[in-house]
């Protein structure tokens, strides 16, 4: 079975503080009115501007999860920065939601072999699972000599990889974010179908994905094709998740 994560970060053009509130409704909607649990990873320093979403998000019995503080790669934080985040995340969410914080994601799937420090911190800190891993060749971050099923590093902490079609190292997560809005539809169901047959798969999104309304600005950090690409096919993006849910093929919870 597929899980559906979602990551709730801020890709948005000058001037639209908040976007991403509005950008996530559909498929919230989507969510409610099959009564569907997710899990929501939520960058720290976007709690305080989402307090009533996440409490409504937590009664509503979905996941709430870190994905990073400051949205950076880890390699940049370090092992010091990474754990001073790492507490002031999970203490914001904890306090709204009133329940231990178990669950990480590094930004930009960032745990790579380069910061192997990173497990250690995340289990002294309480989280039980991280899904921060891509393992595979990428030109931003990526692990392809980790294992491509779940596993669990040397502190117990359990990690499940991202799902990945391909051959070798070089294979992409095409049951997410941008992958799966630019990829055929058939290549989208290969990988559905190979990945609900494995333990641990999940499908990630971002609110961003289906803000069809937001005008198209290069991001000075990404370079002109990255951020096309963060805009591309944005209208298909909605209802290629909710072909996934209602399709069967997604766990629910």
């Amino acid at each position: 079975m597929l899980t559906l994560t979602v990551d709730i970060e801020q890709y948005a053009s000058s001037g639209s503080e908040g976007r991403f509130l509005q950008s996530l409704q559909p498929l919230l909607n989507i969510l409610t009115s099959l009564e569907a649990q997710v899990t929501f990873f939520i960058v720290g320093d976007l709690v305080h501007k989402s307090v009533p979403l996440i409490r409504e998000l937590h009664e509503n019995g979905h996941e709430i999860a870190l994905h990073g503080y400051s949205h950076q790669f880890l390699k940049d934080l370090g092992p010091t920065k990474f754990r001073s985040e790492l507490i002031k995340g999970k203490e914001l969410i904890e306090d709204i939601v009133q329940e231990p914080t178990i669950g990480f994601r590094a930004p930009y799937f960032s745990l790579t072999k380069e910061v192997l420090w990173a497990p250690e911190i995340l289990g002294s800190e309480g989280f039980v699972y991280s899904s921060s891993v891509l393992p595979s060749f990428n030109p931003q971050s990526g692990y392809p000599e980790a294992p491509r099923e779940p596993f669990r590093w040397p502190n117990g902490l359990i990690e499940f990889p991202s799902p990945t079609l391909g051959l070798g190292k070089f294979r992409l997560p095409i049951l997410g974010g941008a992958y799966l809005r630019l990829s055929p539809k058939l290549l989208v169901k290969v990988a559905q179908r190979i990945s609900t047959k494995k333990q641990g798969a999940w499908s990630y999104c971002h609110p961003y994905d289906f803000d069809i309304d937001e005008e198209f600005k290069v991001r000075e950090e990404n370079g002109w094709l990255f951020s096309k690409l963060l805009f591309a096919r944005r209208h298909l993006m909605l209802n290629r998740i909710k072909d996934i849910v209602t399709t069967g093929s997604l766990s629910l919870g």
